[in-house]
């Protein structure tokens, strides 16, 4: 049989397995809350697809199984722990806030929303009775496509030269970290995965457009060396942060001001409104030129209306 011929996995099939290793890597070690669905007897052998045959592993401990680091009896032995659980597992975030650059963006899954948009890039978290999910696409500066998550399903393409988790501890408090690198010291993007704080913190390099980065660092978004927005928080929005081209949707300050181009906003809170933050492609090659509005610092906007 094929690959292209291989039928789909059938939806309740793969409900079953997503809730027999509670959502995430069915590691005990790892957890990854990202993940792909992989059978352990090689579909290529058993050819076809059963719930006992297929587990959830992330792309560390999938690329270790490949290798045969781990049997087919440990992965049955990581079940077994699984299901011997006499306390159900939290399952990954329920609503976590989502930190960009130490900008933060609160209640997303309850709204459903898209937390950023760089050109073609974004970011969606959702939620259902279950557990939360993750939905992401990220192109890299040669503008191709690098990684996409579905549902908290990943695909990796050729270009991405290594995808790496570490577990966090609950002990030591600190988060698990997934980490995509272009190549050796080329960082794309980082994400931390703290269920200690119910929190999720972003970081990488985004390209737009040809010789436009934009950077989420951990103090602040940056257009080259200019800060366009830290320490701020976005609520209820259908979208918190945009970097567009061409679209004129105004962010949460243009209606007030007549803009959407903002740099050194800090500690400004942006709630129920369509869109928070929007960048300019154009703007972000060259943000002290064509600055239109600077240092906006404290500002509360709730739909239209500024708070003093």
């Amino acid at each position: 049989m094929t690959g292209q011929s291989r039928p789909k996995i059938p939806e309740p099939i793969k409900l079953a397995v997503r809730q027999k290793c509670r959502f995430a890597c069915v590691n005990p070690e790892c957890r990854c809350p990202i993940w792909d669905y992989e059978h352990i007897v090689d579909f290529a052998i058993v050819k076809e697809h059963r719930e006992d045959n297929i587990v959830l592993l992330c792309p560390t401990c999938n690329q270790a199984r490949k290798g045969s680091q781990f049997s087919r009896g440990r992965i049955a032995e990581w079940l077994q722990v699984l299901s011997n659980q006499t306390r159900p597992e939290r399952l990954f975030f329920d609503f976590p806030t989502v930190d960009l650059g130490g900008n933060f963006v609160t209640s997303a899954c309850t709204q459903s929303a898209y937390v950023f948009q760089i050109g073609h890039s974004y970011l969606h978290i959702s939620s259902d009775n279950m557990a939360s999910s993750i939905n992401a696409k990220f192109w890299n500066k040669n503008g191709e496509l690098s990684l996409a998550i579905e549902d908290s399903r990943y695909t990796i393409y050729t270009d991405v030269w290594d995808i790496n988790y570490i577990r966090g501890s609950k002990v030591k408090n600190t988060p698990g970290v997934l980490t995509i690198k272009n190549g050796p010291g080329d960082t794309f993007l980082e994400v931390e995965f703290d269920s200690n704080n119910n929190r999720i913190g972003v970081y990488g390099q985004f390209w737009p457009a040809d010789d436009c980065c934009l950077a989420i660092q951990r103090n602040g978004i940056y257009a080259g060396e200019t800060l366009l927005s830290r320490n701020c928080a976005v609520q209820g929005t259908a979208l918190a942060f945009w970097v567009r081209d061409g679209s004129p949707l105004y962010s949460a300050v243009g209606p007030i001001y007549g803009v959407y181009n903002v740099i050194n906003a800090e500690c400004c809170g942006i709630l129920k409104t369509t869109v928070g933050f929007v960048w300019d492609i154009a703007f972000l090659l060259d943000p002290k030129r064509r600055c239109t509005l600077g240092g906006l610092k404290g500002i509360g906007v709730i739909g239209q209306r500024i708070l003093g």
